[in-house]
């Protein structure tokens, strides 16, 4: 069989427009399914021209990922970043929190930054994406159990709370439901 080939050469002019154009970074700390933490979102400046005015805007989707707090959670987040000079980076503080049942893994946020540009036109940035790491729920088992309990008399129980998840935990507190007629002390 014969094999023919063409080449043809064409010369191109690229123009790369003067804007503002931006990366986004997490710090990459996990927040465990169940809880909220504060996470660090650096957006940096990479294009030519200052933002003004410029705001980051977060997206969790498929409930996977939520913002504020587990009483009040939001699907979005919104941040003021002031002015972004080209080559300049902010870094925000976002509370974001993770569902109980979502199992541990890299869940994405989507986000964009709008801004003003030097002309006093509004603009936003193309999609940005960061992803956060959920941990698996902390867990806690109570060992060495022993009771004074009589039927019809108060009485004692004692345990130990051990920590048997995969990171420290500061100022544990042992809840109990409030038909369950224990009193702690």
């Amino acid at each position: 069989y014969r094999t023919f080939g063409r080449t043809q050469r064409a010369e191109l002019t690229l123009v790369v427009r003067d804007q503002a154009r931006f990366d986004l970074s997490t710090d990459g700390r996990a927040v465990a399914a169940g809880e909220t933490a504060v996470k660090q979102f650096t957006v940096t400046n990479v294009g030519s021209q200052t933002a003004q005015s410029a705001q980051l805007r977060l997206s969790a989707a498929n409930g996977s990922l939520f913002f504020e707090s587990s009483d009040a959670p939001t699907p979005t987040a919104q941040v003021s970043l002031s002015q972004l000079a080209p080559g300049t980076s902010q870094t925000v503080s976002v509370r974001v929190g993770a569902p109980a049942d979502v199992p541990p893994g890299g869940y994405p946020l989507s986000a964009v930054v709008t801004y003003r540009t030097p002309a006093g036109l509004d603009a936003r940035s193309r999609p940005l994406t960061a992803t956060v790491p959920v941990s698996a729920e902390q867990t806690f088992s109570v060992e060495n159990v022993t009771d004074t309990l009589r039927v019809g008399q108060r009485g004692l129980v004692e345990g130990l709370l051990v920590n048997t998840g995969d990171r420290a935990v500061d100022n544990a507190v042992v809840v109990f439901p409030e038909d369950a007629g224990l009193q702690p002390r």
